[in-house]
C-alpha cells in the first residue's frame, strides 16, 4: 500500500483531451486551474501540442484503426511532467471525456500493451510527485481542454490563461519499456522506499513574501544558476528556457549551439561558469537531501522559466544523495 502524504490542502482542477484524425497531425492539451498560495493568486495555465508521426506515435502497437484512447492518456499524462512543481503534494480532480482512458487511469491498467504503459509511466510520476488524483468523465462539450487540442485559444486568452510549453515523457523506448524496468531509477530510490527529501518550491521575486530557505537564480542576484540567455526580437520565452536547459546536456560548456546570444551574460557561460553552476546545484542539493525547505526566487515566475528545470535537477540530485546515504547505511 502506498501512502501519500498530502499536508497542503491545495486542489488543483485539470481538464485534458486528445484530437485524433488518420494520416493528420493529434492534437494532445490540457488546462489545468490552480490555486492561490501564499506567493501567488490563482490561475489558469494551458499547454498543448500537434503531434505527427514521430517517437510517440511510433511507439504505440501497429495496425490499429485509431489511437485516440493512447493519446488522451497521453494528454492526462502531460500536466504531470509539465508542470510537476505546482501539483507536487496537491490533491488534483482531473476531468477526462475518453471513457477507455478514464477506466484505464482508474483501474491503473488496461489489456493494450501501449496503453498500459502510459498508464504506468503515470504512476511512477505520480509516487514521484507524492500527488493524490481524483479521475472523473466529463462530457466533451464541457471539457474546456478540447479548444486548446484543435488549436482553438481565443476563450483561454480571454480568461487570462497562461500557455506554457509542453513536456512529455522522454523517448519511445519508455512507453515500450514494462513498468517494473522503472522502479529502480535512481531518481526515487526504488518505489518501494522513496526517500524523503526536503520540498522545493518555485516563487516570484517580486511578490514573494521572504522566508527561509529563498535562494535567487536571476542574473541581478549573482547566482550561478541563472540563465543568460535574454528574451529579445530574435528568441522567445521558450527559446531561452530550452537553451539554458541545454547547458546542462553537455559534458564540455562551450562546445554547443543554442541559436541565441548572451549578450553582457558571458560570465554564465564556458567551463568555469559549468564549475561553478554544478557546484551551486550540488550545494543546493545536499540542502534539500538534508530535508531542509528550498524556494527559488525568479522575477519571470509563474510564467515559462528556468527556475522549473533548476528545480528539477536539484531533486533528481537530492533523491541520488539520499539513496547513497541510505545505500552506506
Amino acid at each position: 500500500m502506498v501512502h501519500v502524504d498530502n499536508s497542503s490542502e491545495r486542489t488543483v482542477r485539470i481538464y485534458s483531451d486528445a484530437m485524433y484524425t488518420p494520416g493528420k497531425p493529434s492534437g494532445v492539451a490540457f488546462v489545468a486551474f490552480l490555486p492561490a498560495t501564499v506567493d501567488l493568486e490563482a490561475r489558469v495555465v494551458h499547454s498543448a501540442i500537434m503531434l505527427a508521426h514521430n517517437d510517440v506515435l511510433d511507439s504505440f502497437d501497429p495496425d490499429k484503426k485509431q489511437y485516440i484512447e493512447q493519446l488522451e492518456l497521453l494528454a492526462a499524462i502531460a500536466p504531470y511532467f509539465t508542470i510537476p512543481e505546482e501539483l507536487r503534494r496537491a490533491r488534483v480532480i482531473h476531468w477526462v471525456d475518453n471513457t477507455g482512458a478514464l477506466a484505464g487511469l482508474i483501474k491503473g491498467y488496461s489489456a493494450a500493451g501501449d496503453a498500459a504503459r502510459l498508464i504506468h509511466v503515470l504512476a511512477a510520476q505520480r509516487l514521484e510527485l507524492e500527488v493524490d488524483i481524483w479521475f472523473q468523465w466529463v462530457p466533451s462539450k464541457a471539457n474546456i481542454a478540447d479548444l486548446p487540442s484543435r488549436s482553438e485559444f481565443a476563450m483561454l486568452h480571454r480568461m487570462g490563461s497562461t500557455l506554457v510549453s509542453m513536456t512529455l515523457p522522454e523517448g519511445s523506448a519508455l512507453y515500450r519499456r514494462p513498468f517494473l524496468a522503472l522502479t529502480p531509477n535512481p531518481r526515487w530510490g526504488g518505489i518501494s522506499n522513496l526517500p524523503r527529501i526536503g520540498s522545493i518550491a518555485i516563487g516570484n521575486l517580486r511578490t514573494a513574501v521572504p522566508r527561509p530557505g529563498d535562494v535567487s537564480i536571476t542574473r541581478g542576484s549573482g547566482s550561478p544558476l541563472a540563465n543568460p540567455f535574454p528574451i529579445g526580437p530574435t528568441s522567445t520565452r521558450s527559446q531561452v528556457c530550452t537553451a539554458y536547459e541545454a547547458l546542462f546536456r553537455y559534458v564540455a560548456p562551450g562546445t554547443y549551439s543554442t541559436g541565441i546570444a548572451a549578450g553582457s551574460c558571458q560570465r554564465l557561460l564556458g567551463p568555469s561558469a559549468g564549475i561553478r553552476r554544478e557546484a551551486e546545484l550540488l550545494t543546493l542539493a545536499r540542502q534539500v537531501a538534508r530535508a531542509e525547505p528550498l524556494r527559488l526566487l525568479c522575477a519571470c515566475y509563474p510564467r515559462q522559466c528556468h527556475a522549473t528545470t533548476v528545480a528539477r535537477l536539484i531533486r533528481e540530485k537530492a533523491h541520488e544523495l539520499r539513496t547513497q546515504a541510505e545505500a552506506t547505511r
